[in-house]
């Protein structure tokens, strides 16, 4: 019995008995290899008097031999009849899932940083990138019918990863106020030594494509064929917000890809809407009797509330096809599109605190 189950592997008789066509939902390539990666980076900083720290780099990576879920046994097409002539590559067989190492994936960046020590009670930090991430499959994309769209063609996958953020700015700041310690006690304990915090978040939004449309016009069994592209323009985001809210791109530039193809539109072809979070901190200490403070907190997360929205609908026979229907929650999903954010953003959130420190 070899250690791994493969689809040219046929169990003796008086062994094992198997009720045909066998599904087999899981199973190893013979040459499946371990996954290899390789990274590297180039910087140069600059420091200006005692406070100030710029620095820029590049950052770039590569990996090979990824594992993907491959199907070994899809339906083929048959041109003549206009449909499929079902599984008969291995017509013992239904469904073969086999994990093969053909994943391939590469990151560049161009990465940028300011800083400001803490002085003068002020402090923050700055951080830009500008990124481009490139792969043939991303995890968790179509487990159950395989994670290449076209399994007689893994090239067809290669594009824009579903974790492709081009632009990302971060800002983190501190600010605390003078002590005030020449003026009264009840100046220093009302006025005196607040702090203030505060994130600010600036990035793309989540990696889209525009989907075949369903009802397996390949004839493959996978589910995983993207639209035509009919040669409009996408006309992408344009207009006020009520109007990209409704149609974020042209609907006339894709259609259902024909029977017996897996479509022409490139994979994760579009960024979503993008965020603009800002998390705010106000904090105060009260200290009395010299050992003992109380500290007062308030913390605001989305503090000015901003409705950040998911992907739209990217079904081309959908009535719903371009149309933007919800907003992103925490581990919110695409709204329709053909992955999920990692991104969560709630509706704005504060909370209240008081600490005694002895």
């Amino acid at each position: 019995m070899p250690p791994f189950a493969t689809a040219g592997f046929v169990p003796a008789q008086e062994d094992a008995f198997f009720i045909l066509p066998v599904n087999l939902g899981e199973s190893f390539a013979p040459d499946y290899e371990l996954a290899r990666h390789q990274s590297w980076n180039f910087s140069i900083e600059r420091q200006f008097s005692s406070d100030f720290l710029f620095r820029v780099a590049y950052v770039g990576s590569q990996a090979y031999d990824l594992p993907n879920l491959w199907q070994k046994n899809p339906g083929i097409y048959n041109p003549a009849t206009q449909s499929t002539l079902g599984r008969i590559t291995y017509p013992e067989f239904s469904s073969i899932l086999q994990y093969v190492t053909w994943g391939r994936a590469s990151y560049n960046a161009l990465q940028l940083t300011f800083e400001k020590k803490f002085t003068r009670g002020l402090q923050f930090t700055s951080n830009y990138s500008w990124s481009k991430s490139i792969d043939n499959v991303s995890p968790g994309a179509g487990v159950f019918g395989g994670q290449y769209s076209n399994p007689f063609d893994i090239s067809h996958d290669r594009g824009i990863s579903s974790i492709n953020y081009p632009h990302i700015w971060s800002n983190y700041g501190v600010w605390q106020t003078p002590g005030l310690k020449g003026s009264s006690a009840v100046a220093r304990g009302i006025l005196g030594d607040w702090q203030m915090s505060g994130i600010w978040r600036l990035q793309s939004g989540d990696p889209f494509g525009i989907s075949g449309g369903g009802g397996n016009q390949s004839g493959s069994f996978v589910g995983g064929e993207r639209a035509d592209l009919t040669g409009q323009p996408f006309n992408v985001s344009q207009g006020e917000k009520s109007d990209w809210l409704v149609s974020y791109m042209n609907r006339a530039a894709f259609a259902q890809p024909a029977l017996g193809t897996y479509g022409n539109s490139p994979r994760n072809l579009f960024q979503g809407p993008g965020m603009n979070v800002v998390d705010l901190g106000i904090s105060k200490n009260f200290p009395f009797k010299e050992r003992y403070r109380i500290q007062f907190r308030w913390e605001m997360f989305n503090a000015f509330n901003r409705a950040h929205f998911s992907n739209p609908n990217n079904n081309p026979v959908s009535s719903a096809f371009g149309l933007i229907s919800s907003t992103k929650g925490y581990g919110g999903g695409a709204g329709g599109g053909n992955e999920q954010s990692i991104f969560g953003v709630p509706a704005r959130v504060m909370q209240f605190a008081l600490k005694l420190h002895w």
